[in-house]
């Protein structure tokens, strides 16, 4: 490893642990949270979604515990199983297997478009481009996430608190098929995948002082967790977005940003979250 790489590598981890940080009080709880909406599919696919985000921050400290848990999770159906096959590929990229996480990027890639729209072409690229950034190539990480960005683009419904049956808010990161409605084309492919896109790509601009760039994409996912009504995802957002305008030196900015976040972590109302 080059030296130029290696800073690169410990900016990224000083950064991630910066935003941990930062949001630890009231983002992570929140995740947590199983707020349920009326009907038991809604609540079901909210309790199942719930697991996932555990799970997915299991991962980043304890890997195989994650994986265990994962494999020992039955989904409760199609759109389930893939965003499990999702967090397997992204707790198996943060933490650098190589060829298990390649494995699930192919299975993710095989996804029927038919069913899934660009979910499964769009979260193989992200996987990839988890991987690329673990292993310190910013510019196929770069190079990876935007490509999950286009086939979002060009495939994806715009994220919208997904509906039960029941005519309630399903929980926000499982999503439903946007394409109930006859003759419809795109799939609703879920807060998890966007976000965690536009989250990664200005992770990667970040890293290569690309300031201005890396906002953007801040604020377009947290526009994306704004449209799905997902607190905590817009909570750490918004300290994602506070973060990089401290390093801007706009202190103000970074201020607004960071009461910002405190307050999507207050709407959740848990009492732990406002106890902290």
């Amino acid at each position: 490893m080059t030296t130029r790489t290696l800073g690169a590598a410990l900016r990224r981890v000083a950064r991630r642990r910066a935003v941990s940080a930062l949001v630890a009080a009231l983002a992570l709880p929140c995740l947590a949270v199983e707020r349920h909406a009326d009907g038991p599919d809604a609540a079901a696919t909210g309790a199942f979604g719930s697991r996932l985000d555990r799970l997915q921050r299991l991962g980043d400290e304890h890997p195989q515990a994650a994986l265990d848990a994962l494999s020992a999770l039955p989904p409760i159906d199609d759109l389930a199983a893939r965003e499990r096959l999702l967090v397997r590929g992204i707790v198996l990229a943060r933490n650098g297997m190589d060829g298990p996480a390649a494995q699930v990027s192919d299975q993710l890639r095989r996804l029927d478009p038919a069913a899934h729209g660009a979910f499964g072409r769009a979260s193989a690229e992200l996987v990839q481009a988890m991987l690329m950034d673990t292993q310190g190539r910013p510019d196929r990480a770069e190079a990876h996430s935007r490509a999950a960005l286009d086939a979002l683009g060009s495939g994806c419904a715009p994220t919208a608190p997904p509906r039960s049956p029941s005519g309630g808010s399903a929980r926000p990161g499982m999503g439903t098929r946007a394409g109930a409605d006859a003759g419809a084309v795109e799939a609703d492919c879920g807060i998890r995948l966007q976000w965690q896109t536009m989250m990664l790509r200005q992770q990667v601009a970040a890293g290569r002082a690309a300031g201005v760039e890396a906002r953007r994409f801040a604020s377009q996912a947290l526009d994306v967790a704004r449209r799905a009504a997902d607190a905590a995802r817009e909570a750490l957002s918004a300290a994602a977005l506070a973060v990089l305008d401290a390093d801007a030196g706009q202190t103000s900015a970074a201020g607004a940003h960071l009461a910002e976040a405190w307050a999507a972590g207050r709407t959740t109302g848990d009492a732990d979250v406002l106890a902290r």
